[in-house]
């Protein structure tokens, strides 16, 4: 089954998580019928990281992909602009695959808007759906 991902970019999360979380878990009880997850995961260091690497984190939700319509791109896009604004971050949103393969989207800050949302939602359209 495919994914829908949208993530915070970037590893340096320890002073707004509690924000992120808070938010992305308000949308999630929003998206709850769909099957929204939410996501907050620290990967392990792996042992080729310089002592001040920081690990990959990703704060954000899953989404089936068969419950991303246009709506909820749009309503996506919306929050993650007003989150954008709200922390100074950028998202990526993104689709990956039962099988690891993930691809990202699109990168989305605090001047998103509508042509965001056509051409995420244009880009999901054309995904091949599978695998």
């Amino acid at each position: 089954m495919q994914t829908l991902y949208c993530y915070v970019d970037g590893s340096d999360n320890e002073t707004i998580e509690s924000v992120l979380v808070d938010a992305f878990r308000t949308l999630i009880n929003d998206w709850a019928p769909f099957g929204a997850l939410l996501v907050n995961h620290i990967q392990e260091r792996a042992p080729g990281m310089a002592p001040d690497d920081l690990s990959d984190w990703f704060i954000g939700l899953n989404l089936p992909l068969r419950h991303a319509g246009r709506a909820q791109v749009t309503q996506l896009v919306l929050f993650t602009k007003a989150m954008a604004r709200a922390t100074g971050r950028d998202f990526v949103v993104g689709i990956s695959s039962a099988s690891g393969l993930s691809e990202d989207l699109v990168f989305l800050d605090a001047n998103a808007d509508e042509t965001d949302a056509v051409r995420l939602s244009t880009r999901l359209e054309t995904a091949p759906h599978g695998a």
